[in-house]
């Protein structure tokens, strides 16, 4: 379930996934639509890379694992990968298999 919002001049997007509810914010080209699309590819990574179905406890199990996803995928604030492959060759080098 995603929702949808606009937070002075920017724009709000929270999607449940399982037991986790997922936040993010964003301003100029980053709308309601990239925001909620890069939400979606957020929970697919966790889900391929650390091979379960995120949970709170799986988070905070592999925490080191999600801060280097959240990095490969947001760098500096700016939107980077959004491909799964990429994602995937990027971490590989970082040495996760």
């Amino acid at each position: 379930m995603e929702s949808c919002g606009r937070i002075q001049s920017g724009a709000h997007v929270a999607r449940a996934e399982g037991e986790l509810v997922y936040h993010a914010l964003g301003t100029g080209e980053y709308d309601e639509l990239t925001l909620a699309e890069t939400l979606r590819f957020i929970g697919t990574a966790f889900h391929d890379v650390l091979r379960k179905t995120p949970s709170e406890a799986v988070l905070l199990d592999n925490y080191t694992r999600v801060c280097i996803i959240l990095s490969e995928i947001i760098n500096e604030g700016i939107l980077e990968i959004t491909d799964r492959a990429t994602l995937l060759r990027a971490l590989k080098i970082k040495g996760f298999d």
